[in-house]
Order: structure tokens, then C-alpha cells, then sequence
């Protein structure tokens, strides 16, 4: 009795190390789509910060208004 007790305690051990395994390769594929996404994220907001400057040098260049006018109403 004893055995079979000491074999199903191995089993049980084994599969939550396969468990553990397995999680930990799920959890390094999250991590790498994270840097992923967050290098992306760093170059949508340079390229935004780059169009803005442009924006802004062209409304400088230009003289015009920060805020859009509203047509006038009738």
C-alpha cells in the first residue's frame, strides 16, 4: 500500500512539474509579444511626435490659429 501511495505521489509531482513547464514557456511567449508591442508602441509615438512638430512648424510658418475656426452660423 505503501508503494502505491509513494508512485501516486511521484505521478502527481511529475505532472505539476509538467505543469510548471509548460506555464513557464506560455508566460516567456506573453512576455516577448509585451516587448513586442511595446517597441512598436515607441515608434508609433515618435513618429507621432515627429508629425506634430511638422504640424506645428507649418501652422508657425503659415501664422495660423492653434484652435480650427467654426464657419459662421446662419
Amino acid at each position: 500500500m505503501e508503494v502505491e501511495n509513494v508512485l501516486l505521489a511521484l505521478e502527481e509531482k511529475n505532472k505539476w512539474i509538467r505543469r510548471r513547464e509548460k506555464l513557464q514557456k506560455r508566460l516567456e511567449k506573453v512576455r516577448e509579444r509585451k516587448r513586442t508591442h511595446l517597441n512598436l508602441l515607441e515608434d508609433v509615438k515618435k513618429n507621432v511626435a515627429h508629425y506634430d512638430g511638422i504640424v506645428t512648424s507649418l501652422k508657425e510658418s503659415k501664422g495660423m490659429p492653434d484652435t480650427p475656426t467654426a464657419p459662421p452660423l446662419r
